[in-house]
């Protein structure tokens, strides 16, 4: 299973003191419930599963912007431990993107004494990653910081990465992605649904290769920043099904209005999940 572009992240209002997220819980929620039902071997997170608007420094920051990252590191480590606690036999990998670069980029630049910095008793994990900021190895996740080279081979015919190529028409990232490769690409970046193939020739046959694009679980309604309310994005996630040499499917699974059908049948997100999220803010 993979799970690409979270954008976990904030903006406060300064009037009630309310944190806004970027992310979508309800469809976190469901996606969590999905794989509660499948218990996937793996789960993949492909990138950007936080914002880091506070670390950009591309754009000009909004007053809301500041001092939002203990939250969103609180809150994301949180969803990332539901799904470790919900399957408990899956590898779970995450995946740099260009939003996690951020801080690297932004230290690099600002702060170099710090980008190299490590613990003293633990000399592979820099002190500012984001490995070490959410405690991912600690959880026994693996973390791939290699954006944008960084990938995952979940068999030998199929790799997830973050992507970095993104195409307004839809349909066109996927095509695009296809053009380049001769392999199954499964990626994020894009935050929509879409998927392309085309036959490989060998000396054996015809292979289908396919790039499918999995869309995201951040919120559609201009909240991100960056994007608006006409923003051509879908909530979903993939399921990927496999052995070690070859993806026999490859499907992506629209999340809408906080519901998606899986194996034929409709799955709603927790409440009580969403509710338990909140709650993680509440109590830092």
């Amino acid at each position: 299973m993979a799970l690409f572009d979270l954008h976990v992240g904030f903006a406060r209002n300064f009037r009630s003191g309310e944190l806004i997220p970027f992310h979508n819980r309800e469809a976190l929620s469901v996606s969590l419930e999905i794989a509660t039902l499948s218990q996937p071997d793996t789960i993949v997170f492909g990138g950007d599963l936080l914002d880091m608007s506070e670390w950009s420094d591309k754009f000009i920051l909004e007053p809301g912007f500041y001092f939002t990252t203990q939250n969103a590191l609180i809150e994301c480590a949180w969803w990332i431990g539901k799904f470790k606690q919900r399957c408990p036999n899956a590898e779970l990998v995450m995946l740099a993107g260009n939003h996690e670069k951020r801080l690297q980029i932004l230290v690099t630049k600002r702060l170099i004494a710090m980008a190299m910095l490590t613990p003293a008793d633990d000399p592979d994990v820099p002190l500012t990653s984001i490995d070490n900021l959410l405690g991912l190895s600690r959880m026994g996740v693996e973390y791939i910081d290699d954006y944008p080279d960084g990938t995952y081979f979940v068999a030998k015919d199929t790799v997830i990465e973050h992507g970095s190529i993104a195409r307004a028409r839809p349909g066109a990232t996927a095509s695009a992605v296809v053009d380049q490769r001769n392999f199954n690409v499964v990626f994020g970046h894009k935050h929509t649904l879409e998927i392309a193939s085309k036959n490989v020739e060998s000396w054996d046959g015809n292979k289908v290769v396919r790039a499918v694009c999995s869309g995201c679980l951040c919120r559609l309604d201009g909240t991100v920043p960056g994007s608006n309310c006409h923003t051509q994005w879908q909530n979903g996630i993939v399921e990927i099904v496999h052995d070690n040499e070859t993806a026999y499917a490859i499907n992506p699974i629209l999340i809408e209005n906080g519901t998606a059908i899986y194996n034929g049948e409709m799955i709603s997100g927790s409440e009580v999940t969403v509710q338990q999220a909140k709650k993680t803010l509440r109590n830092f």
